[in-house]
């Protein structure tokens, strides 16, 4: 999963798992391996909004130490993050974002956990059909800017309830490029020859505290969504 300005979660399968719905893509890659994936146009780019819309980009406010003083699921707030439409799973141009649940007991710091959260559940939706058709991972890893944080790779984990592995580097196209070189120059004969340049040994396992919050919170997260779609 790299996650950027926009983000991208995808695996490789040796066969085409075509989704019946047509909620991820399904492309054609290497040694008659199959790439299957969801884009997402919402990702490092919502927290840059949040940062100036909500906080005037105030160099005192950090948005991930205001939301790591807010339990898990934000006090019931539920951020929908589709301020630039969005692609996978939605496939909706016209779709926008909203709050909803606010209540006179929310706080600065319960919209910046929300907007995190709806950044991450969004991801999550756009995981799904490949879960179900693929099957679940035994783990994810992760990379780009809004990966940087241990808190964000910590809630990947619970929000997934996989465990999460980190890269390295943030650019993780650099690293691709590098690869493919060496296999072209014959330095590197396959992925083993780069591993110690890509992973860190940190692995960011779920809390099943948090896990049971957020599988209690993320089907009204998309019930929500089907029932505002109508009206984008």
């Amino acid at each position: 999963m790299n996650v950027g300005t926009s983000g991208a979660i995808r695996t490789l399968s040796k066969k085409p798992d075509l989704d019946e719905k047509a909620r991820n893509f399904c492309y054609a890659a290497a040694n008659d391996q199959f790439l299957l994936g969801g884009p997402v146009n919402n990702g490092g780019i919502i927290y840059e909004w949040a940062k100036k819309a909500l906080f005037d980009y105030d160099e005192n406010i950090n948005l991930i130490e205001l939301a790591k003083n807010v339990p898990a699921g934000s006090n019931g707030l539920i951020f929908h993050p589709y301020l630039g439409g969005e692609r996978a799973p939605l496939w909706n141009s016209d779709a926008r974002g909203s709050f909803i649940g606010l209540n006179r007991s929310h706080k600065k710091q319960h919209f910046a956990r929300s907007v995190l959260e709806g950044i991450v559940m969004n991801l999550f939706d756009a995981a799904l059909p490949m879960f179900e058709n693929s099957g679940r991972p035994e783990y994810i890893r992760v990379t780009g800017g809004f990966m940087g944080s241990e808190f964000i790779r910590q809630l990947v984990a619970n929000v997934f309830n996989v465990p999460i592995i980190s890269m390295k580097t943030h650019e993780s196209g650099t690293l691709a490029a590098m690869f493919l070189a060496r296999l072209a120059l014959g330095i590197s004969k396959d992925f083993e020859d780069i591993k110690k340049y890509a992973f860190d040994d940190k692995i960011y396992k779920p809390d099943q505290k948090e896990v049971a919050i957020y599988q209690e919170l993320f089907p009204l997260y998309q019930q929500l969504v089907n029932q505002i779609e109508s009206s984008y």
